[in-house]
């Protein structure tokens, strides 16, 4: 099979045997992309076309980053009979049963592993798909993202009849199991109909396996293993792991495995949930419907007397007990937060702004209330503020004196002003901060949903929302501000200067009435930068970090000029990497820290910077609103080819284009001309002229298309010209470079001194004057 093209999929290498046939690494012909092609020829009993089709059908009405997609399925005649097709995406790797195999895994990898698992599978179950066939084998890790693989035996309704045959059965076992033995739910063994619940049991031996490196359920035969699942506890797990969250995650494992369905965890998102939070070190379950959350993170003793200590700690239950009687309001304790704090290192003292952040991230908290207090004498001081956690910013502060024989009034008036604070806070969030008019809320509300989609449909339709929310009222700044926003998104992506002009001119509009605006200032530096006004960029971002000087949104912006206007890729750097410090879930400011570091041959710093930005791509995590994070696989493979990893390059850039291929992203017409110019590249160093020839094919004709569209920007051109030098075509590669100093001369500049898609033709005279110029 080797070599040769069935329908339009070149095959490349054998993957394995799977259940329904063989599993082939082969090529899209068409869409120039790698897939694992399952391939397998009709059998007498006429029941693989339809176990084929069954899984196609499953599987495509999913689409989460655990679940490898489903791009095709066809029915082939070749003259040695009928051959069925299923394309799915490639996810170069390795299975789970390898990884346990090898006792590789840390605790901190189980969990991580084990959350992205029950995410995917109860993405499935809300989709009413059961998999019924949950192991090892059929989880693959690649670049730490897992991804549930062949859902062949799933139904959308699914009723198993006893002796209903397995195509994933392991070969020693006979048929009459629809599933794998080992991993059968007691209702799977019995051939009972299954529910969402069997996968909970499967996904909990799983989970044990991980953590013990042996299966709960073992028998020296098939009746001893299914009498073991049907009538005996698993053993309790072996302590592998000196680790203190390892009891709560044997009570969870625990639960998944109870032999009764109803007895078990019923949704796999609890479950991701719960292990997510263990590993950020905070040891609590997963949060109700109990309403916006408050973490009330106690009161500092400022004086340092130990026999004061009795006023911290009076002052934080009774906040706490009087806000849990306030309606909506979910209100975590310090005992409870406990853990928490000492993970931070800030156990005592007063919390800076910084620290409350975080650890209202790590809890899932809306607000985080702190203080202080000091005694002189028979006098008490109480200073206490509340911190909006989304916005990092302090939204009330308060100070109240009071003598120590009438602490009770001093408490009760502390309490009060909290509650009072919170309850308007609540309010004017629900309400839209400053608008009255509940329709402009409305519509504010259901652009910024459209603008999480990041395609241009939604955002044409959020840029129609935030304008119907101005018209019902003119006075809607936060309105005013997502408008300009929206604008500039849309003006960068389709490379329009009227468009962003109309960006420009509403967050102008903004400032004029709240020239306090971080925000604001923010999204106007980024448009004067996507304009080319380097220096008014600048200025704005210099105006917006006076305000919010630990907005990461503010540092992001900076080094973005730093980056992008001035090429200067040691400052971009500093300021990147102050923007994850601050917020460590904003993926996008990941991507560039490790483009930067790749560009400065930090090379191993810029993998691991590139890998995280990996997961949290893959979590939909960008840390800025209405942005979803692409192009972290491409950082991955441009750090890993610079290491001559040419292979491993190559792999990674593939998962680019599995990602992009699955997700509406307004930027993908734009990424792939990057893309497939540094795909080209791994290709071409490893020595298959072939596949290099279709993927700068593949980049040139993106390129076109976005001419065609009048999407043509300097950025753009840069990476054209990089695949005319990569195949030596000396002219159209230092034309379409000249025009691209047109725009960020001293970003293109500095790359093209030192990337090696310029190494053909370094030695040419015009290159030579060309990158001797600088704009300054």
């Amino acid at each position: 099979m080797i070599g040769t093209t069935i329908s339009h999929y070149r095959i490349i290498e054998r993957l394995g045997q799977g259940g329904m046939g063989e599993v082939y690494l082969a090529e899209d012909v068409r869409l120039h992309r790698q897939v694992a092609l399952k391939l397998l020829r009709q059998q007498a009993d006429g029941d693989s076309e339809a176990r084929l089709f069954n899984e196609a059908r499953a599987a495509s009405v999913l689409n989460h980053p655990n679940i490898a997609v489903i791009y095709d399925v066809e029915v082939c005649d070749l003259p040695e009979g009928r051959v069925y097709l299923l394309a799915m995406e490639y996810v170069p790797g390795r299975t789970l049963a390898d990884l346990i195999a090898s006792s590789a895994l840390s605790f901190d990898e189980i969990l991580d592993i084990g959350a992205q698992a029950a995410d995917g599978l109860a993405d499935a179950h809300e989709r009413g798909v059961v998999h019924r066939d949950i192991k090892p084998t059929n989880l693959m890790v690649a670049q730490g993202r897992v991804k549930i693989l062949d859902f062949g035996l799933a139904r959308l309704h699914p009723v198993v009849a006893p002796d209903a045959p397995t195509w994933t059965r392991d070969d020693e076992h006979p048929a009459g199991f629809s599933g794998t033995l080992y991993y059968m739910s007691p209702e799977q063994a019995l051939g009972h109909p299954l529910d969402a619940r069997s996968d909970v049991f499967s996904l909990g031996v799983v989970f044990y396996e991980m953590l013990a490196g042996r299966r709960p359920f073992d028998g020296n035969n098939l009746v001893q293993v299914a009498d073991s699942i049907l009538h005996r506890d698993p053993p309790p797990l072996p302590v592998r792991f000196s680790d203190p969250r390892f009891p709560e995650m044997e009570r969870l494992v625990q639960r998944m495995l109870a032999r009764s369905r109803d007895e078990r965890v019923k949704d796999l998102h609890d479950v991701s949930t719960l292990m997510n939070r263990l590993r950020s070190g905070v040891f609590v379950a997963p949060a109700g419907d109990a309403g916006e959350r408050v973490a009330i993170a106690g009161f500092a003793n400022l004086t340092g007397h130990g026999e004061d200590e009795w006023l911290g700690t009076g002052l934080a239950e009774t906040v706490t007990a009087a806000l849990q009687e306030v309606d909506g309001f979910d209100v975590w304790g310090r005992e409870r937060l406990r853990e928490s704090l000492r993970k931070l290192g800030v156990e005592s003292g007063e919390l800076a702004v910084e620290d409350a952040t975080q650890l209202g991230r790590m809890l899932g908290a809306r607000w985080v209330v702190s203080g202080a207090f000091q005694r002189l004498g028979e006098q008490v001081r109480v200073t206490a503020r509340v911190l909006d956690v989304p916005g990092e910013r302090v939204i009330r502060v308060l100070k109240n004196d009071g003598d120590l024989n009438r602490i009770f009034e001093l408490q009760d008036r502390t309490v009060a002003e909290l509650t009072e604070a919170l309850r308007v806070t609540a309010l004017q969030t629900r309400e839209g901060s400053d608008t009255q008019v509940v329709a402009a809320y409305e519509a504010l509300s259901k652009g910024l949903l459209n603008m999480r989609a990041d395609s241009y449909e939604a955002m044409e339709r959020a840029i129609l929302l935030f304008e119907k929310a101005l018209t019902l009222d003119p006075h809607y700044v936060r309105a005013q501000i997502e408008l300009g926003a929206a604008y500039e998104q849309k003006g960068e992506y389709l490379a329009s200067n009227d468009v962003l002009e109309q960006a420009r001119a509403t967050l102008r509009r903004v400032l004029d009435v709240r020239p306090q605006s971080g925000r604001a200032w923010r999204e106007l530096g980024i448009t004067y930068l996507a304009l080319g006004r380097v220096d008014e960029a600048q200025e704005c971002l210099e105006r917006a970090l006076t305000t919010h000087p630990e907005d990461p949104r503010v540092l992001g912006g900076m080094g973005r000029v730093h980056f992008i206007g001035r090429g200067d890729f040691a400052t971009a750097a500093a300021f990147y990497r102050r923007a994850v410090e601050r917020d460590p879930q904003a993926g996008w400011y990941w991507l560039q820290l490790s483009h930067c570091l790749a560009l400065m041959r930090e090379l191993d710093a810029a993998e691991k910077t590139a890998r995280r930005a990996i997961q949290l791509q893959e979590g939909f995590l960008s840390g800025q609103q209405g942005v979803h994070v692409v192009g972290s696989y491409m950082r991955l493979g441009h750090a890993l080819f610079l290491k001559k990893k040419f292979r491993e390059s190559a792999d990674a850039y593939s998962s680019e284009l599995g990602f992009i291929e699955r997700l509406e992203h307004a930027l993908r017409s734009r990424i792939r001309i990057e893309l497939h110019m540094r795909l080209g590249a791994a290709w071409q160093a490893l020595g298959d002229a072939s596949r290099a020839q279709s993927a700068f094919d593949v980049g040139l004709d993106a390129f076109a298309s976005r001419r065609a569209l009048g999407a043509d920007e300097p950025l753009t051109r840069y990476y054209a010209a990089a695949i005319h030098s990569l195949r030596g075509e000396i002219d159209p590669a230092l034309d379409l470079l000249q025009s691209a100093l047109e725009g960020p001369a001293e970003f293109v500049l500095a790359r093209a001194r030192i990337e090696p898609e310029w190494d053909n033709i370094r030695s040419d005279a015009r290159f030579a004057r060309l990158t001797a110029l600088s704009s300054s």
